[in-house]
């Protein structure tokens, strides 16, 4: 798997880049180099753009196991709520799709055991229509 990940900070916007066969160790992995860098405030907007070519990882699928448990922790503890996140991939792709599906189910779940409303998020077909959704010029190259 190949997570990219970049911190725009006048943006206040985090994107991450995901492709390949793709586990929830990586993407734990990415949470916490992003959290390190010094640029990253928990309120900044995410956007995730995932690659036709993303699948389940070798080992674990991405949508099984305690390693997704741990993913949506990290992602409820890490980004302050309600933040808006944004989805991209095309609607044929079921590893996002899957991928997208079990992580905002489980981060709602937890954020209401917390007595908090669920995720302010949305899943796109297409860049431009997640960058008009995030208030971010839609010529923004990511």
């Amino acid at each position: 798997m190949t997570t990219h990940w970049r911190i725009y900070k006048d943006a206040a916007l985090v994107v991450f880049d995901v492709s390949g066969p793709s586990g929830v160790l990586e993407a734990v992995d990415a949470l916490r180099a992003v959290a390190a860098h010094p640029d990253f405030d928990p309120g900044m907007r995410r956007l995730y753009l995932f690659a036709d070519d993303l699948g389940p990882g070798t080992a674990l699928d991405s949508t099984q196991g305690a390693f997704v448990s741990v993913l949506a922790e990290q992602v409820t503890h890490l980004f302050r709520h309600p933040a808006p996140v944004a989805f991209v991939f095309h609607p044929a792709n079921t590893a996002a799709a899957n991928r997208f599906a079990v992580t905002t189910a489980l981060c709602d779940d937890i954020y209401r055991k917390a007595g908090k409303a669920p995720m302010v998020h949305r899943k796109f077909a297409t860049l431009p229509e997640a960058l008009q959704w995030l208030d971010l010029p839609t010529d923004f190259i990511p």
